[in-house]
């Protein structure tokens, strides 16, 4: 009777202990600010992802991050994200302009400031200082749209492990975010409206399209001959 009682009040203390981590893990604080240019106080150009360090929105392989869990600064600087408690956040465009800026081990909702700095030798990349490429003045970081569909090779055959990739939105390691297709070659993720989309595989075609709204997208992908 008293090993019953004693194992019982030790499946409860742990049943107790368990529940607190669950609920610390599922503990969230909104991080909000705004961001410029160092000693402008102006606004940066072009599409700068907020992201959550080491969460992802679509997990590849177990272990590789697809999609960091992010959102986009707005046209004036401004930007809202809820991340988990004490989780860390990066800033940046893939220093296509600007260098990278970190903010880590955030505990408490608050508001921030950021100013981003140039990247040296900026004449050398191939988006304008002062004006916005011809890629990214088609984006609209307000909306998201949602592409799916089915990726075949000629004979109809499902292809797994295709990617389908946003142009312009980067994760923490600096690859661009994307997504693959299951095992059935099918996919659906949800990508900045006006994003540029590539898909494809090794091996294959490669094939382009512009997320202007909710589209279903039926492909048949090509193989790529390599001694043309």
């Amino acid at each position: 009777m008293k090993n019953t009682f004693i194992r019982n009040l030790m499946i409860l203390i742990l049943v107790i202990i368990s529940g607190a981590i669950y609920a610390q893990k599922k503990e969230t604080i909104t991080i909000t600010g705004r961001v410029t240019v160092k000693d402008t106080g102006k606004p940066p150009l072009g599409v700068i992802t907020v992201l959550e360090k080491g969460v992802a929105e679509h997990m590849v392989f177990g272990d590789v991050i697809g999609t960091n869990r992010h959102t986009f600064i707005q046209k004036d600087g401004t930007f809202k994200f809820t991340i988990n408690k004490g989780g860390s956040i990066i800033i940046t465009d893939k220093k296509h302009r600007y260098m990278p800026h970190g903010l880590r081990n955030l505990d408490k909702s608050q508001a921030v400031n950021v100013e981003l700095r140039r990247i040296p030798n900026f004449e050398k990349s191939a988006y304008p200082p002062n004006e916005l490429h011809k890629l990214e003045s088609r984006f609209d970081v307000t909306k998201r749209v949602k592409i799916s569909g089915r990726v075949t090779d000629k004979g109809g055959k499902g292809l797994t492990g295709v990617y389908i990739t946003q142009s312009n939105v980067f994760n923490e390691n600096e690859d661009m975010a994307f997504s693959t297709t299951n095992k059935n070659g099918e996919f659906s993720c949800k990508v900045l409206k006006g994003g540029h989309i590539l898909i494809g595989a090794k091996g294959y075609e490669l094939l382009e399209l512009n997320a202007s709204k909710d589209t279903v997208v039926n492909v048949k992908l090509k193989l790529v001959n390599p001694f043309k």
